[in-house]
């Protein structure tokens, strides 16, 4: 089943359990008006999240332990556990993490799921790769073009997500998003440089 759509928060306590397979505590830090957007695409296998923060804080993030996530940033300056990331950079959690990000202002980011078993299939399938998830975060550096193929297809779906609702509800569609964000994902994770995070 396919589930898509937006939403936008202006009160932390709201914003706290929407995203998807995460738990969020936040601290704000600066004097700006809280708001954050909030866009996802559901599909069988895959979860597919963008988040527009807008003003300044640190988050405090529980991750699903029944879920793999990688996370990137997309716009704006990312620290992750202190840590800068750049866009084309990717974090692969550990199971169950638990960790914090910092804004210092305005920052679009992204959020990739699914289940571990779904992850290690698909990478055994499409690449003839054993997958087996980290017990710490990894951070990526894949390849431009790798990156771009992801990032484009991430850009696209929430974007049908946010618009097109309706489109997003037929089969055909959504399994060829699915399909597209699998292979586009395995690219990533078995063909990227790998630094503990």
């Amino acid at each position: 089943m396919t589930s898509c759509g937006t939403a936008t928060y202006t009160d932390p306590d709201d914003y706290r359990g929407s995203l998807p397979g995460v738990v969020a505590d936040l601290v704000l830090t600066g004097g700006d008006a809280f708001r954050v957007r909030l866009t996802w695409l559901k599909l069988r296998r895959l979860t597919l999240v963008m988040i527009e923060e807008t003003a300044p804080l640190i988050a405090f993030l529980s991750l699903d332990p029944s879920r793999m996530f990688v996370s990137f940033p997309l716009r704006g300056e990312a620290v992750w556990d202190g840590r800068r990331l750049r866009r084309g950079d990717f974090v692969l959690h550990g199971r169950a993490e638990r960790l914090h990000h910092v804004a210092h202002a305005g920052l679009r980011w992204g959020l990739i799921s699914m289940s571990a078993k779904d992850l290690a299939d698909c990478a055994q399938t499409l690449r003839g790769v054993a997958f087996a998830p980290p017990e710490m975060a990894q951070l990526l550096r894949p390849a431009r073009s790798t990156t771009a193929e992801l990032l484009r297809l991430h850009a696209r779906a929430c974007r049908l997500a946010a618009t097109s609702p309706d489109m997003m509800a037929h089969r055909e569609v959504a399994r060829s998003v699915e399909e597209e964000g699998l292979h586009a994902l395995v690219n990533i994770l078995t063909g990227a440089s790998v630094e503990s995070a």
